[in-house]
């Protein structure tokens, strides 16, 4: 139950946190001054091995002032030499390295920026198909836990009932 509680708090955190982004945060077009995959070489829990991430620099206007401003969009790749994968990888290089290409220099990008700091911005869902682990993901698994829980707390609580009736059935109370 209280892995569920997790999955479901930290789901709707970041669900709501998106909707705030893409609805209450302004939405201006920029300009890509730069869009590239960062690979950086390092450890990652088993193995040595590169994690690539696309990373792209925007300039763009608010509240009459220009910003320029680098954002990472989607999640990060990792890969090793020795890598096993057991099925097909949520997101690829190859995926990564196809955004940045639809992103070239001087192409224009709808963003939104935090009104209160306009140094922070959202890509809003622009890199969705770039996403692994995704809050409606987490919401997911936490109902499925938590329907598990409660499937588990029904059935001990039956299964005490009927040990509780079997004792009584057994060995009757004195009168």
């Amino acid at each position: 139950m209280l892995g569920s509680l997790v999955f479901l708090g930290v789901g709707g955190s970041r669900a709501y946190q998106q909707r705030v982004e893409a609805t209450r945060w302004p939405a201006v077009e920029a300009q890509v001054v730069d869009c590239s995959v960062r690979r950086v070489y390092g450890y990652s829990g088993r193995d040595y091995g590169t994690k690539s991430q696309a990373r792209c620099v925007f300039r763009y206007e608010a509240n009459g002032t220009t910003y320029e401003e680098s954002k990472s969009a989607g999640s990060r790749v990792f890969q090793s030499k020795r890598q096993i994968l057991l099925g097909p990888q949520a997101v690829t290089l190859e995926q990564i390295e196809g955004w940045v290409r639809r992103h070239p220099r001087r192409s224009i990008q709808t963003i939104h920026y935090n009104p209160a700091n306009p140094h922070e911005i959202s890509l809003a869902g622009a890199d969705e198909e770039l996403q692994v682990n995704k809050p409606e993901d987490q919401l997911r698994i936490g109902q499925v836990f938590a329907l598990v829980g409660i499937a588990m707390v029904l059935a001990g609580s039956a299964a005490q009932k009927r040990i509780k009736n079997s004792a009584e059935t057994t060995h009757p109370a004195k009168t």
